[in-house]
C-alpha cells in the first residue's frame, strides 16, 4: 500500500490471510454388502469428513428408495476431521428384482448407491422314489425295499424317512442329511408270509412315494388217482388241481412223486386254477398193498393220495 502527497510518499507491503472457511461434511467412500437375500439387511458403510475450517454438528441420513431407514445423530467434526460408520437397512421380499437405491446424506453432501436383493432359498424339500418294485414275491420270505430320496429345495436339510407296511410302521432312517440337488438311497426289509397284496409306502416330512407288493403263491386245492382200488398192471391216472391265491399272475411248477420226479409248469392269474393229469403203470409190488401219489406246487402246499393196489396175491406201491 502507499500514501503519497503531493511531495512525497511511502510504500508498505502488507500480507493479507484467508479468513475461515465454513463446516463441509463431504460424503466419501460409501460401500454396501450387495447383494443381500431377501429379509436381510443392506449394510452401508461410509466416511464423512469436514473439509471446512469451523466445527460443526450435522445427522448423516440413510434413505432406501427416498425414504428415511437409519440416521446417525449429531456427529460433531471440527476443520479435517473425519469419521466412519455403518447404518443399514432391512430389506423384504417386496425388494427382490427392484434394484433399490440407498443414499447415504449429510446436510451439505450425498453418496447414492444401487444394491440387489435376491429371493429368499427355496426351503429343503425331500422328494421320495421307490427304486422299483420288490414284486411278485413269493411268501414266505423277506421282502427288501429301496427309495431314492433327493433334496430338491435351495438349502441344506435333514429329515426322517418312515417305511410303512399296509399301513404299520416297519422301519425310521433318521436324520438323512443333503445338501441342496443332493440324493441318497435308504432300504429296509421286513418279513412277509401272507398272501395278499402289500401296500409298501416310504414317506419324508415333504413327501411319500408308495407301490403295491405282489405276491404269487400256487396251492394244491386236491388230488385223485383213478382207478382206485386198482391191480398191478394198471394204468393209474392222477388228477391235481392247482390254484394260485396269490394276488397276481405268475407261474408255478408242479411236482409229481411217483417212480421219479415230473413235472409240469403252469401260468395262472391271481385266483385262477388248472388241473393236470399224468399217468402211472403200476409195476413194483409192495408189501404195504397202496401206491402213494403227491402233488406239490414249488414248495408251497402239497396233497397225497393213496391208491390200493393188489394183484392175485401180489401188492404194489408207488412212492
Amino acid at each position: 500500500v502507499t500514501v503519497a502527497s503531493a511531495d512525497d510518499s511511502v510504500q508498505k507491503t502488507v500480507t493479507v490471510e484467508s479468513g475461515t472457511t465454513p463446516a463441509y461434511f463431504d460424503v466419501k467412500n460409501v460401500t454396501t454388502n450387495s447383494p443381500v437375500t431377501a429379509g436381510e439387511s443392506v449394510n452401508v458403510s461410509y466416511t464423512v469428513e469436514n473439509t471446512g475450517d469451523e466445527t460443526a454438528t450435522q445427522d448423516i441420513t440413510l434413505d432406501a428408495n427416498g425414504t428415511n431407514v437409519d440416521t446417525q445423530f449429531n456427529v460433531q467434526l471440527s476443520g479435517g476431521q473425519s469419521t466412519t460408520n455403518t447404518l443399514s437397512w432391512t430389506t423384504t421380499s417386496a425388494d427382490v428384482g427392484t434394484s433399490p437405491t440407498v443414499t447415504v446424506a449429510s446436510a451439505d453432501d450425498s453418496v447414492q448407491k444401487t444394491v440387489t436383493v435376491e429371493s429368499q432359498p427355496a426351503a429343503p424339500f425331500f422328494d421320495v422314489d421307490i427304486i422299483g418294485s420288490p414284486g411278485p414275491v413269493r411268501p414266505p420270505g423277506d421282502i427288501t425295499v429301496s427309495a431314492q430320496v433327493t433334496n430338491t429345495g435351495e438349502a441344506f436339510g435333514s429329515q426322517d424317512i418312515t417305511f410303512t407296511v399296509d399301513g404299520t410302521e416297519i422301519k425310521v432312517v433318521q436324520d438323512v442329511a443333503l445338501n441342496a440337488d443332493e440324493n441318497t438311497t435308504v432300504q429296509a426289509s421286513f418279513f412277509n408270509q401272507g398272501t395278499d397284496a402289500l401296500s409298501v409306502s416310504v414317506s419324508s416330512f415333504d413327501d411319500t412315494d408308495s407301490t403295491t407288493v405282489d405276491t404269487v403263491f400256487f396251492t394244491v386245492n386236491s388230488i385223485s388217482a383213478n382207478p382206485n382200488p386198482a391191480a398191478v398192471g394198471d394204468d393209474v391216472d392222477v388228477t391235481a388241481e392247482f390254484e394260485n391265491i396269490g394276488s397276481t399272475s405268475g407261474s408255478g411248477t408242479g411236482i409229481y412223486l411217483i417212480d421219479e420226479l415230473q413235472q409240469t409248469t403252469a401260468s395262472l392269474n391271481a385266483g385262477s386254477n388248472t388241473t393236470v393229469s399224468k399217468t402211472k403203470t403200476l409195476t413194483m409190488p409192495n408189501v404195504s398193498n397202496s401206491a402213494t401219489f403227491t402233488a406239490a406246487a414249488d414248495g408251497d402246499s402239497s396233497q397225497s393220495t393213496t391208491v390200493l393196489v393188489s394183484d392175485g396175491g401180489f401188492t404194489a406201491s408207488e412212492e
